[in-house]
């Protein structure tokens, strides 16, 4: 039996009963003693670009915590009234003031290694706009944006991407280790 871990409510948002540990198919969730409200601990939705121009691919460097200094694909967490398409080339173009367009479906993941909480990021791939417009600008919380070679990417801060370019078969090392309660596969070697 599986524990939610999240509780942000003691008392029931609706009508203040208490709330109690229930079980509902094999995790225990804080339950409204009236049967008005069951908290669930669902991830914080998040979209990256994964961009490339011939064998570079365009990172960015943090600016700030969680994992600042360290490098990660453009992207960032998912607008109220935004679809995550929409939220991967905002992301892109106010970390790297390039503006792209997505090219294919997203690669949905989990990541849990977030000390912010657990993630859903959809891995959009994208392309320029313009391929003539291509130099970088760091902007928003990004310190620096720049072209990598696939062959010599740096360490990157979120795991979750390492696995987002596994899966398009470019090989890339997390800067910051796994979760151990993590349950994410890594992508298949033959992928």
């Amino acid at each position: 039996m599986v524990v939610a871990e999240l509780e942000l409510y003691t008392y029931c948002p609706f009508c203040a009963s208490p709330l109690v540990a229930v079980e509902q198919e094999g995790t225990v969730r804080p339950t409204c003693s009236a049967g008005h409200f069951r908290q669930y601990g669902n991830p914080a939705p998040a979209a990256n670009g994964i961009v490339q121009s011939g064998t570079d691919l365009l990172l960015v460097r943090r600016a700030r915590e969680p994992f600042a200094g360290l490098w990660a694909l453009p992207g960032g967490f998912v607008e109220w009234d935004e679809d995550p398409a929409e939220t991967a080339v905002r992301e892109v173009l106010e970390e790297t003031g390039l503006a792209v367009g997505i090219t294919g479906l997203p690669l949905l993941l989990l990541d849990r290694g977030d000390p912010r909480g657990n993630t859903l990021s959809a891995n959009y791939p994208a392309e320029l706009v313009d391929p003539r417009q291509n130099e970088p600008h760091p902007g928003d919380d990004a310190d620096d944006a720049r072209w990598w070679p696939v062959a010599n990417l740096p360490p990157l801060a979120f795991e979750n991407h390492v696995r987002a370019l596994g899966y398009m078969g470019i090989e890339a090392a997390a800067a910051v280790p796994a979760d151990p309660k993590a349950k994410n596969s890594p992508a298949p070697a033959d992928q």
